[in-house]
């Protein structure tokens, strides 16, 4: 796993993926709600930079609750994901 660069923003993270051999990126924009902060979070294929998952999720200031929701939701997705691109790969699936 490539150590993300400290103190730098990154513009663009799908290139710094690739040039760094890493198959998923996950972006997180947190914005101020009238109804609380809010994460909108993406998941990505590195090698193709298609969008794979996207979630909004509120921040309830439990950060045990968001880590589990998180993980729940962005593994599936990864798991599903990489299911999929193997059933391709194997002639199981159409593109």
């Amino acid at each position: 796993m490539a150590k993300w660069p400290k103190n730098r923003i990154v513009d663009d993270p799908i290139a710094f993926s690739r040039a760094h051999h890493v198959s998923y990126v996950i972006t997180t924009d947190v914005t101020q709600t009238s109804d609380g902060p809010k994460a909108d979070t993406a998941l990505y294929d590195s090698a193709t930079g298609a969008r794979i998952f996207m979630a909004l999720a509120v921040l309830t200031g439990d950060a045990n609750v968001f880590a589990r929701n998180f993980y729940i939701l962005f593994y599936s997705a990864l798991l599903l994901s990489h299911a999929h691109q193997l059933s391709v790969r194997r002639g199981f699936l159409t593109a």
